[in-house]
């Protein structure tokens, strides 16, 4: 493996996804417990049949797999107008959150209507309603995402410069 190799892995997409996971993994958890909290509120405390079906990181599994495939989705159709599988600018960032909202919408009604984690969800379905909550936590998932790459891409240009200048110093 040279420096090119190093230079060319699409560190900036792994950690894209790779953020986007962790934080879907851990709002999972998050949320299964505040939903043991009648202080929580009507929608969150409806999602506890849910939780208490499986355990805590089955869960969480399932919520990094579903935020994982609905990204590469979206980055996918980004893909195809901007030639990035992922937004680089706040104008871009506005741009795939279009893109993001009503198919994170979409795919909340999907899940409802499929029933593909079972019926523990109907309860919060009939208190939230599918679609919008949905979204939205989607949405969640992709500004710490953005945040994410934008530093990494930060990082790296500083490495390059700080190589170049130890090279150019030889």
């Amino acid at each position: 493996m040279t420096i090119k190799d190093l230079y060319d892995f699409p560190l900036n997409e792994v950690v894209f996804f790779g953020t986007g996971s962790i934080v879907a993994a851990f709002s999972d958890i998050l949320l299964n417990d505040l939903s043991r909290f009648e202080q929580s509120g009507k929608i969150i405390t409806s999602l506890r049949p849910y939780f208490d079906e499986k355990p805590i990181l089955i869960n969480a599994l399932y919520a990094t797999i579903t935020i994982l495939v609905a990204m590469i989705v979206v980055s996918l159709l980004y893909k195809i107008v901007f030639g990035s599988l992922y937004p680089r600018t706040l104008l871009e960032l506005c741009i795939y959150m279009l893109i993001a909202y009503p198919l994170g919408y979409g795919f909340d009604i999907l899940i409802q209507k499929t029933k593909i984690f079972g019926s523990n969800l109907d309860k919060y379905y009939q208190v939230a309603g599918a679609g919008h909550w949905g979204a939205i936590a989607f949405m969640v998932a992709i500004i710490p995402s953005f945040l994410a790459s934008i530093g990494i891409s930060f990082i790296k240009k500083e490495l390059n410069t700080c190589m170049r200048d130890v090279i150019n110093k030889m």
